[in-house]
């Protein structure tokens, strides 16, 4: 997506102040150590957005789920979640000796199937992580309550799904922990950075332990709190804060007009019977990232969206997805070989499954907004 729509000029301003500021103050480079300037007004500003207690930047999504594994002890344990996924949201759990048990997914959004859970869990099981797959959020509100009623954590990594909702929340809401990221592609762009939002006061003290600076921790907690001998150096660049937090509300006024197009883009494909879109999804927010897998209606093909784009002129693409299933996928089977296990219901899903009844949308450029 390209952000020549979103003004900089005062996060560039403010960017040039800051780096002034440190080359004529050496002290002031030590500001966001203790979680101060930037870093707090952005962390402000995600609390804000999301409804919840506590935020908390990193260096990527990625050092956030390792942050993760770290604070609740996820060690030698079991993590139920879904097929459909990106490597980088599983392997800090695999880095941790666990093992992965994949569940079932919804056939639309190819998210983890609340409904599937129960058949899914094992005794071993201590957290279920959901992954709003091509910005499509899971549902989170019906795996909170199976988690709630067995007591495991619920990760939600929703590092796509930014200005989504669900259930009238931003997605993810329902779970214990949101996960995001602010790496190319995602709705707000800070070259990299991710961060955790939750309710838990507990957990956002453990990860200022184990991520953050002993000067945050002492701001937080006291001396009670502090600890320099924290195992990850996970905090968030001070610039990639700045640049976040004054592009903050103009990026998400962006992506709204964004989801406005696409929106009726896939209205129209679903009323000229070519495409399903989840029952949930009813809304322009519903969705968001911008290049998704949809599911084809019989008899159609492929070859016949790229027909109607033609015919209509539509600012659209469509391409046979590259839709693998990580159980599948030879490369993990070689790297992870004995880390994963798939539940039965999983199985036989995998065993009808055809790509071929799928197809990949895609917008380059949203030239009218």
């Amino acid at each position: 997506m390209p952000m020549s729509k979103i003004d900089y000029s005062e996060a560039l301003l403010e960017l040039k102040a800051f780096l002034e500021g440190c080359a004529n103050n050496p002290e002031s480079q030590k500001e966001h150590l203790s979680g101060a300037g930037a870093v707090f007004q952005f962390e402000k500003q995600l609390t804000q957005y999301y409804g919840k207690s506590f935020a908390l930047t990193f260096s990527s999504a990625t050092t956030a789920m390792q942050a993760l594994c770290l604070a609740y002890g996820l060690k030698g344990t079991e993590i139920v979640t879904s097929p459909f996924n990106w490597g980088g949201s599983i392997t800090p759990f695999l880095l941790h000796n666990n093992k992965i048990r994949f569940a079932g997914f919804e056939p639309y959004s190819l998210s983890l199937r609340a409904d599937d859970l129960s058949r899914s869990v094992t005794t071993k099981t201590k957290a279920v992580l959901s992954v709003d797959y091509h910005g499509f959020p899971a549902d989170s509100l019906r795996i909170k309550a199976f988690c709630r009623e067995r007591g495991l954590i619920y990760i939600s990594d929703s590092a796509q799904s930014l200005g989504a909702f669900r259930d009238g929340k931003p997605a993810g809401y329902f779970s214990d922990v949101v996960v995001l990221s602010f790496s190319p592609g995602k709705s707000l762009y800070a070259g990299e950075g991710g961060a955790i939002v939750t309710d838990d006061e507990w957990l956002y003290e453990r990860l200022l332990q184990i991520a953050h600076h002993p000067s945050r921790q002492k701001m937080v907690t006291g001396l009670s709190g502090y600890s320099e001998f924290t195992p990850l150096n996970g905090r968030i660049n001070p610039l990639a804060a700045i640049l976040l937090n004054r592009s903050f509300f103009a990026s998400l006024t962006q992506l709204t007009k964004k989801q406005g197009v696409w929106f009726k883009e896939l209205m129209l494909l679903q009323n000229a019977g070519l495409i399903h879109l989840q029952a949930d999804v009813g809304a322009a927010n519903s969705a968001t990232f911008f290049q998704s897998v949809f599911k084809l209606k019989e008899p159609f093909g492929i070859s016949d969206v790229g027909d109607y784009f033609h015919r209509t002129a539509a600012n659209m693409t469509a391409i046979t997805p590259d839709l693998m299933p990580i159980p599948v996928n030879k490369m993990f089977l070689r790297q992870f070989k004995g880390k994963f296990s798939c539940s039965e219901s999983l199985k036989r899903q995998l065993e009808s499954f055809d790509s071929a009844q799928y197809v990949k949308l895609s917008t380059a450029t949203f030239v009218s907004l």
